[in-house]
């Protein structure tokens, strides 16, 4: 065989050799923002103010997970072997994920109780509805192969979500044009986080909560209507309902200040407001047609819980509803699965919860929450019937168990 005949076949089988390299690369990274989907859904996304996510991402899988986003950023930069390795930290993610959900049936802390997701998703349909095809086609654009590919298996709404995400991002202008969001940037040492694609997503799948829990009560979100987010933080969830219902009069409320300053001045057209760390809120008597707290009785000693929901009623209107998230048995169950608190502890939660109905711990210490040093003001857990029989002048409408993220139960109370 000739000189020039060796080279040839080198030269095919380096071309060979780098397409399967690129191919693997594309794999690795489908199956890596996927496992960082499910860690989100499972696990990552834990309420603002709950589970420390510190702690949880110092254990395996999330190290892992945090692996997994920080190298599939990188993209093509990334070499192979960090690829290589990627791509198997994130299957062993998956599999440690999975491997949770399926415990002996006999686990005292386990539930066979299995939360459903939200029937529909309205705030991203409604936002992702105003690009049209040419939008679609612009995020797109600004997409890598390896996004665009991981992209093709995500499950609905999660992908309209991610690519809405996108759009802020790489500041695509038909997105920011036509949705009324926009790409916030904050300081280095701000309150807020950076809007990057899956904090918008995160954002658009609790607002899409909300939406379909006051729909599904047979509620609504309409014109000229005033809604509340109760401990709003930077407006995270509330930039992406009053995009979605811009023609709604969206207030927001939360004890810190610093987040409050910044969302005022970042969100126009949405009023926000400093609130105290106690009743009452400042807002006058049946003047909200619906309010929402994701992260209010979640962290509320009794007391505290029955006294914040007696000034909810007083400022939502007859008839008005209110959406709210808590801690309860299915929580239990799914910090249990992801190692979030010992079974020492849940099993401690969950004797309280069948003896009396509720459980606090001032988890914080001494340097608070976000601004919040408040002796009521820590981890609550609470079950249904606490609820019920708690809740004067309420309605209990309706109830999904471990709707929320990090199994949070969601409830809908209608203003009698």
């Amino acid at each position: 065989m000739t000189a020039g005949a060796n080279g040839t076949e080198a030269s095919h089988a380096a071309a060979a050799a780098d397409a399967d390299a690129e191919r693997e690369h594309v794999e690795q990274l489908a199956r890596a923002h996927a496992a960082l989907a499910a860690a989100q859904d499972r696990s990552y996304w834990l309420d603002r103010w709950g589970i420390d996510l510190n702690e949880l991402m110092r254990k395996p899988a999330g190290a892992r997970v945090r692996v997994a986003m920080r190298v599939a950023r990188r993209g093509k930069r990334a070499a192979i072997e960090v690829k290589r390795h990627l791509a198997r930290e994130a299957r062993e993610a998956q599999e440690e994920i999975a491997g949770a959900a399926d415990l002996p049936a006999d686990d005292p802390l386990e539930r066979t109780v299995r939360p459903a997701a939200p029937a529909t998703a309205p705030v991203t349909d409604a936002l992702f509805d105003r690009l049209g095809d040419d939008g679609a086609a612009a995020i797109d654009a600004a997409l890598s192969d390896a996004e665009r590919t991981a992209l093709l298996d995500a499950p609905e709404p999660q992908r309209r979500r991610l690519l809405l995400g996108y759009g802020v991002e790489r500041r695509v202008a038909a997105v920011l044009d036509r949705t009324g969001l926009s790409a916030l940037e904050p300081p280095p040492d701000g309150p807020a986080e950076p809007p990057d694609a899956p904090a918008v997503a995160a954002s658009a799948s609790r607002a899409d909560l909300v939406a379909d829990a006051l729909e599904g009560s047979g509620g609504e979100i309409a014109a000229g209507m005033r809604g509340l987010d109760i401990g709003c933080g930077t407006g995270e969830v509330l930039r992406l309902l009053a995009a979605a219902h811009a023609e709604t009069a969206w207030q927001g409320c939360d004890p810190n200040a610093e987040a409050v300053e910044w969302a005022a001045a970042s969100l126009p057209g949405i009023d926000f407001a400093v609130s105290g760390l106690r009743p009452p809120l400042p807002y006058a008597d049946e003047t909200l047609d619906f309010a929402y707290a994701l992260s209010l009785w979640t962290h509320c000693a009794a007391a505290a819980a029955v006294d914040w929901l007696a000034d909810v009623r007083r400022a939502v209107r007859p008839g008005g509803r209110l959406v709210l998230a808590a801690h309860g048995y299915q929580t239990i169950a799914h910090d249990h699965a992801h190692g979030v608190r010992t079974a020492e502890q849940l099993g401690e939660i969950r004797d309280a919860l069948y003896a009396s109905g509720h459980w606090f711990k001032g988890e914080f210490g001494r340097q608070g929450d976000d601004g919040i040093d408040e002796a009521s003001w820590g981890t609550a857990f609470l079950a249904p019937e606490w609820l019920l029989s708690h809740a004067p002048g309420w309605r209990v409408d309706r109830f999904w168990p471990g709707r929320a993220e990090g199994g949070r139960d969601v409830y809908v109370l209608e203003r009698r």
